[in-house]
């Protein structure tokens, strides 16, 4: 054998060392990507968060509403939805129904 076809043969052989190197490496890294995969997705379903039943309630809001919303404004609310429902029951055409509606 010369020494062309020996180096030939050797950098044939060192190829293929490396190449079977690289699959090996690849097929492991595969592996355990998969089972990180596998974990992450059960951790993620048996993740279950505890919410509350409830984020806010009348006692969070009320005193804020009592400030905005005193006894003057709420009868000034309600006579006004009164005024604007007696409008619209007024009204005897669609157009007269939608100029109700926008004035109110």
């Amino acid at each position: 054998m010369s020494l062309s076809e020996k180096i030939h043969q050797l950098n044939r052989e060192i190829g293929d060392s490396v190449e079977r190197a690289l699959a090996e490496l690849r097929q492991e890294i595969s592996q355990r990507l998969q089972a990180s995969n596998e974990e992450v997705q059960q951790r993620l379903e048996a993740f279950t968060p505890s919410l509350p039943s409830s984020y806010l309630s009348h006692e969070d809001l009320a005193p804020a509403a009592e400030r905005e919303l005193g006894p003057n404004a709420r009868r000034g609310a309600l006579r006004d939805l009164r005024d604007s429902l007696a409008g619209i029951d007024r009204a005897r055409s669609q157009a007269e129904v939608l100029t109700a509606l926008l004035r109110e």
